[in-house]
């Protein structure tokens, strides 16, 4: 009976160094496979993938693991032990016939899934868990409504290296004109970021502040909070110290919203800004909406909406997230059920010159208002686009406003 064990080097994956598989063995009956590695050099994120037959086994098909995986693993040259189910994921297979690989990622540059635990007295080594694929997420994964209240998912946006156009064409109708907010320009990035899948729970939210706030049109502890303030979220531009985007970068308010989930996390989360959430949204679709389709002077294609976005064409208040369908990169309701803040002031920006791209932008240097975006359940199809923006008093609270986190990848900026 053998069993091969290898060392995934490919560089996609950013193999970190030190990493040594000293034993592999398989139980006969069981066929519970057990993996001993050491990691000498530095910590790093550890995952485990595998292949039968030479055909790989989707990363979504490992979930019965445990042990030493699927975390930040602490490099002090100690023996580490992953194992693995295997006959829980796959189907049965000779033992000749199966190889597994252990990759080591940075945390520059880690797994496409991180999942936040936000319940109390969870260790903070234990706070964070990382999955190569949506599927491999314990618990039935994105379907379990544990995603939705006690764990927050979220999922790397290939940004960095890209570069994408932003804003709407002339022809699209709903389109701001003269403010040069919607104008079509080059966007450019140089590092990719995570969002969460959904936008904040209710629950979630009560989780981190204690309360939500008064006014929610749904009691769904599983639909977005909604009736949020940008101010309450990052902090007054008239507080002590003063939190003012993009003056004072990513800091924000210790008594902010943001400022108790990086206390309950150890994560700096922020907003994204206009652009992150736009790419982020659109996740390589130039149309209209991100399910494909347009909305022009001419026509539009509303045919698929209802497949994908909560509005006032199929629902009076905010509804359950991931309801609908995802978009290429795995994120729901990026249109429609409820408005979602940026860190971008609301004025105008200055354009680049054509055939040049802005590089991370961070919008205006100064306004009076911040921008929202996505449209909320309230209001219908034809108002609803990738493109649309939404500048409103950081003071205030318009009906349907809810957030959606990003961070670093290495969870600090």
């Amino acid at each position: 009976m053998r069993l091969m064990v290898i060392l995934a080097a490919m560089a996609a994956f950013r193999l970190q160094a030190g990493l040594q598989v000293s034993s592999v063995a398989q139980d006969p009956v069981s066929r519970l496979v057990r993996v001993e590695y050491r990691l000498s050099e530095s910590d790093a994120i550890v995952t485990l993938s595998a292949s039968t037959n030479g055909v790989a086994v989707d990363d979504g098909a490992i979930v019965h693991v445990s042990g030493d995986v699927n975390r930040l693993v602490t490099a002090d040259d100690n023996v580490k032990v992953i194992c693995w189910r295997a006959l829980a994921d796959i189907p049965p297979f000779e033992s000749d016939a199966l190889t597994v690989s252990v990759r080591a990622w940075t945390k520059a540059h880690p797994p496409r899934y991180a999942v936040i635990d936000l319940r109390d007295g969870v260790p903070d080594d234990a706070r964070v868990a990382y999955y190569a694929a949506a599927g491999a997420l314990p618990d039935g994964g994105l379907t379990n409504d544990i995603y939705r209240t006690a764990k927050l998912a979220l999922a790397l946006v290939p940004a960095a290296g890209n570069t994408f156009v932003q804003g709407a064409p002339t022809t699209e109708a709903d389109r701001v004109e003269g403010s040069k907010r919607e104008a079509q320009r080059l966007v450019s990035f140089e590092n990719d970021f995570y969002m969460g899948v959904f936008p904040v729970t209710q629950d979630q939210h009560r989780r981190i502040r204690g309360s939500v706030p008064t006014g929610q049109k749904t009691s769904s502890s599983l639909a977005p909070v909604a009736q949020v303030k940008y101010n309450d979220l990052r902090g007054a531009s008239s507080s002590s110290p003063k939190i003012d985007w993009p003056a004072t970068g990513h800091s924000v308010s210790a008594t902010s919203v943001l400022g108790e989930w990086r206390e309950k996390t150890g994560i700096d989360f922020d907003l994204p800004t206009s652009a992150q959430w736009e790419y982020a949204c659109r996740a390589g679709c130039g149309d209209t909406w991100y399910w494909g389709g347009n909305h022009t002077t001419a026509g539009n294609d509303y045919d698929k909406i209802r497949a994908f976005a909560w509005c006032g064409d199929n629902c009076k208040s905010p509804q359950r997230v991931g309801g609908k369908g995802a978009n290429a990169f795995g994120l729901y309701d990026m249109i429609g059920n409820v408005w979602e803040g940026c860190l971008d002031w609301g004025e105008a920006i200055d354009l680049p010159s054509p055939g040049t791209a802005l590089v991370e932008p961070a919008g205006s240097l100064s306004g009076t208002t911040r921008l929202w975006r996505g449209g909320p359940y309230s209001q219908g199809a034809s108002s609803l686009r990738a493109a649309k923006l939404n500048p409103r008093d950081p003071a205030q609270t318009g009906d349907g406003d809810g957030y959606r986190l990003v961070c670093s990848p290495s969870f600090k900026w």
